[in-house]
């Protein structure tokens, strides 16, 4: 065998060997970036509609809703604006109210406010949480500050009036 032979076999094998460890690592991070990595879930940030919408058809499919585990829709809504006001928005399967210290899920049946899930923003965790239903549904967010959101029912409707957190105690 000559040595130009030789040397085009040797360079053959590095190029395979070269696009087999390409493709395996293109694979692999493909992977990863759809979840399956070692933490098992996605790092996908979900939109306010995507979050309405999982609720919603978890609410259909006859599932217990609001199940204090963090699901991966109350893991997306960890993801919010830290706005100085809290804010509201109708949601398929309850209203969502955020505020800088968290968000809350809330529906009004007939004995009073029920929340429907709650999740702490990054820094703060859950002091206390009286579900419901009630005439009010309270959870108490806390880090170096207490925050504390109240929701009650009016006219059939979810009302939220947050306290504390150095804000003075903004009603919505």
């Amino acid at each position: 065998m000559s040595v130009r032979a030789k040397i085009l076999i040797a360079v053959s094998a590095w190029l395979l060997g070269a696009v087999t460890a390409t493709g395996g690592c293109l694979m692999a991070v493909s992977l990863l970036g759809d979840g399956f990595g070692v933490s098992g879930s996605s790092s996908q940030q979900l939109t306010i509609a995507a979050v309405n919408n999982a609720l919603a058809a978890n609410r259909q499919e006859g599932s217990p809703a609001g199940s204090a585990s963090p699901s991966r829709a109350s893991r997306a809504r960890r993801r919010h604006s830290h706005a100085a006001q809290p804010t509201q928005s109708a949601a398929g399967a309850g209203t969502v109210f955020s505020s800088p210290a968290g968000t809350v899920v809330a529906i009004c049946e007939s004995a009073g406010a029920y929340l429907l899930s709650w999740s702490p923003a990054q820094g703060y965790g859950v002091q206390q949480v009286h579900r419901g239903p009630a005439a009010v549904a309270i959870v108490v967010f806390a880090a170096t500050q207490e925050v504390t959101m109240k929701i009650d029912c009016q006219s059939g409707t979810p009302v939220n009036h947050t306290s504390g957190g150095g804000d003075g105690g903004n009603d919505q």
